[in-house]
């Protein structure tokens, strides 16, 4: 009885010592955000142009609409990028045949926007062909097979560091929440060392959720961008601050960004531009 009541008694200590805290934030300045990853695929190429708004709205955020956009490559071409929709979608229409990114050339991206011009700058480095994607059977913890696991197989370059983005999805759905983000340095995970080797295991087979498991008949598709080292970095910042919670979590951060204000007594940019190559390989469960 006496340990029943003291167990109360802490209960209503811990119960009554709780008060709700209204935060109140100011909106703070609003920022352009530039969303910009260009690649030598074939066909229309879009970059998305948005304003920041308070951290307690959770609606999409504005389109930044009306700003003037071209992608201008260091052999001297230009190309226009038009939001006929008036929603933030700037797109360069291309066709079937035309490819904007050429490996090995620089493009820098202008942008006129409320009487500012912002630019930023990304050179398209070579990216290896997916040669193979396989599929061994996934056996459980009570020794049972349940469904399957890919692998994909490619080889880095030999006397270069490279830095891939690899991208996979299950019948064409894009697995896109933060710890699905998979970047690569010369086909391996950490800081450069080995170099011009196939890609290790934990890059060929991080296209897996173990949880949940690919099952027979399901399409595994996986493509391999090349990006930038700076970009590598990027994306590397904005996992942590995505994934950032928990009992070890740190005091937000601000992430990186390569867009530069150059003109002009407008908001200031965040977001990131780049410039890729890319291979890709799709396969059948079986």
């Amino acid at each position: 009885m006496k340990i029943a009541l003291y167990i109360s008694a802490i209960l209503l200590f811990f119960t009554s010592c709780e008060k709700v805290i209204s935060v109140d934030l100011s909106e703070g300045k609003k920022q352009l955000v530039v969303d910009g990853f260009l690649t030598n695929e074939a066909g229309p190429q879009t970059i998305h142009l948005s304003v920041t708004q308070p951290y307690f709205d959770n609606t999409t955020p504005p389109p930044a609409i009306g700003a003037v956009l071209k992608v201008i490559s260091s052999q001297g071409d230009t190309f226009s990028f038009v939001d006929n929709n008036n929603i933030g979608a700037y797109t360069w229409p291309g066709n079937p045949t035309d490819t904007l990114c050429k490996t090995g050339l620089s493009y820098t991206l202008n942008i006129s926007y409320l009487g500012s011009n912002y630019t930023s700058s990304s050179k398209v480095n070579p990216v290896p062909p997916v040669d193979s994607l396989t599929f061994t059977p996934n056996i459980d913890v009570s020794g049972k097979q349940n469904g399957y696991v890919a692998q994909f197989f490619a080889t880095d370059f030999k006397k270069q560091d490279d830095y891939y983005w690899v991208k996979y999805y299950r019948n064409d759905t894009l697995f896109s929440d933060p710890s699905s983000l998979l970047v690569s340095i010369n086909g391996a995970i950490f800081a450069p060392g080995a170099d011009g080797f196939q890609f290790i295991v934990p890059v060929r087979a991080g296209i897996n959720k173990r949880s949940n498991p690919y099952l027979l008949g399901q399409t595994v598709k996986v493509e391999v961008l090349s990006i930038t080292a700076d970009t590598w970095q990027f994306f590397g910042e904005a996992q942590t601050q995505m994934t950032n919670g928990g009992l070890f979590a740190t005091p937000p951060a601000n992430v990186s960004t390569n867009i530069s204000k150059i003109s002009g007594d407008g908001i200031s940019p965040i977001g990131w531009f780049c410039t890729s190559a890319l291979s890709r390989k799709s396969a059948v469960a079986q």
